[in-house]
């Protein structure tokens, strides 16, 4: 699941229940690595961005330069300052080519990793959803498809993979 959702559920379940763990838990940063100084969301990005990339990249199969657009049309300057204050024009871009870098690396990692319950629509398994170009060429992981920094475009556009099934 998604960090975003995985931290909406626990608010929940705190809320509803009380429970002084689950609150100890959001009240604690998230940290893959466990260390002492280290934040998910200072090292990576801001989570509901994180998320965005991994469900548009991954799980629709867009190439960087359509994420990118898609991210510029779905959050507006202000939200990502809301989300990170350190936020400047051109964070953005760096986030989705950080992200596809990051994803393409450790991609292993995944078709490594035992059988276990997905509870989502992303498939991953190796035989059938990661004998894609993301993880067989780094060329298509450019942005430098994209013109300079231009305004959002107003109409919403096909996915690659709505345009691959001729919708």
């Amino acid at each position: 699941l998604p960090k975003t959702v995985i931290i909406e559920l626990l608010r929940f379940v705190a809320e509803e229940y009380g429970w002084q763990g689950v609150r100890d838990v959001l009240a604690t940063k998230a940290s893959a690595e466990l260390a002492a100084d280290q934040e998910d969301e200072n090292d990576l990005m801001p989570f509901p961005v994180l998320d965005a990339c991994f469900a548009l990249f991954a799980g629709e199969k867009m190439e960087p330069a359509e994420v990118y657009e898609v991210l510029r049309t779905t959050f507006t300057d202000d939200d990502l300052r809301r989300m990170d204050p350190r936020y400047e024009p051109g964070r953005l871009r760096e986030w989705v080519e950080k992200f596809t870098k990051l994803f393409v690396r450790s991609i292993f990692k995944w078709v490594q990793t035992p059988e276990s319950v997905h509870l989502g629509t992303l498939d991953l398994d190796r035989e059938r959803a990661l004998q894609l170009p993301v993880v067989q060429s780094p060329e298509w992981l450019r942005l430098e498809k994209l013109a300079a920094e231009k305004p959002a475009a107003a109409k919403p556009r096909r996915t690659a993979a709505k345009r691959r099934k001729g919708k």
